[in-house]
């Protein structure tokens, strides 16, 4: 994260001594506002391409109808306490259009600097300002263009983060289910709370990657790693998903004190868990065979046991069929490393 914020911080500095060097370049009283060039450029640094290529389209746009609201503004009256005013919240309900997204703030902020500095007539002044910040928008595309970012790193630090979790907190579900008294629904809830927060931040990480490669000449170049790396985490991310489907299953049966597995389902249970844990973490052909069987043990209990009502069996055939498919899961997606 550190690392790609410094980037990030580079690229918006790169952006802006070009855009002031090009800006100075232009002729006449332009090269004064070399500085709204260094504004273009850093306002359309962003961590994908075509982030930077959307928000320097919205950014124009923004400047433009801003302009065009001062422009209309100084027909009525010069400068004041009220056009000022009038102009801001014009600016800032029309900032209020969808397709602007992040540059809405430009609107009003153009229309305030084309109200204060453009003089009369305005429209030079306006295509000085919007000439500039145009000039350093499109050098800001090219910086960032120049340097792009896959953002592979951060999508596979995601991915170990969710392993990671699950590896321990599924191994936290096997010691619960162990102890001789059952555990409450709070106990699960923060577990499987934890699963939840680390599958959000893999499921921004896979966000960011998708976007990064739009437009993205490294795209190619990469394309089978970040393949290979996309696979991975969907696939953790489905494991997560099972896994959460067993903790949704588990709490509510305790809440409503209905008691789906008895000792020697919940140990069988508990087996399972700890064994597909072992798998997530270090994959080996003999972990695996005997984490198959053990799974495979669980899904035979649940099948001759006897439960109260259809509604029991149907609950625990639910938790032995997510350790079943959460662990072909992972024995199909992590590679298995070979037995010392």
């Amino acid at each position: 994260m550190l690392h790609e914020r410094a980037l990030l911080a580079l690229k918006s500095g790169l952006a802006a001594g070009l855009g002031w060097v090009v800006g100075a370049q232009f002729p006449g009283v332009m090269a004064e506002y070399a500085y709204y060039a260094s504004l273009g450029g850093i306002s359309v640094i962003y961590p994908a391409i075509s982030d930077s290529v959307r928000e320097a389209i919205r950014a124009t746009a923004a400047i433009i109808l801003g302009a065009l609201v001062a422009a209309l503004m100084q027909i009525i009256s010069w400068p004041n306490a009220l056009t000022v005013g009038l102009v801001v919240v014009i600016g800032t309900a029309l900032g209020g259009l969808r397709f602007l997204g992040e540059q809405r703030h430009w609107v009003a902020t153009a229309a305030l600097f084309v109200l204060i500095f453009s003089g009369d007539p305005p429209q030079d002044y306006i295509l000085i300002y919007v000439g500039q910040i145009l000039t350093g928008a499109l050098i800001g595309l090219a910086v960032n263009a120049a340097v792009p970012k896959m953002n592979l790193t951060s999508l596979s630090d995601a991915a170990e983060g969710l392993r990671a979790e699950l590896v321990v907190q599924l191994r936290r579900v096997a010691e619960l289910l162990r102890e001789r008294d059952e555990p409450d629904a709070e106990q699960l809830e923060a577990v499987f709370d934890e699963i939840d927060n680390e599958r959000d931040r893999l499921r921004q990480a896979l966000e960011k990657v998708k976007r990064s490669t739009e437009g993205n000449p490294r795209a190619v170049r990469y394309e089978g790693v970040r393949r290979s790396l996309q696979d991975r985490a969907r696939s953790l991310a489905h494991i997560a998903f099972m896994v959460q489907d067993v903790g949704v299953v588990l709490q509510d049966v305790q809440r409503d004190d209905y008691r789906v597995l008895d000792l020697q389902l919940r140990r069988a249970t508990a087996t399972a868990f700890a064994g597909l844990a072992d798998v997530i973490e270090t994959p080996t052909a003999e972990l695996a065979e005997r984490v198959r069987a053990d799974v495979t043990d669980l899904m035979n209990q649940v099948h001759n046991a006897e439960f109260d009502d259809v509604e029991g069996r149907y609950l625990a055939g639910i938790i032995a069929a997510s350790a079943q498919l959460s662990l072909s899961t992972a024995l199909s997606s992590l590679p298995v490393v070979e037995d010392s």
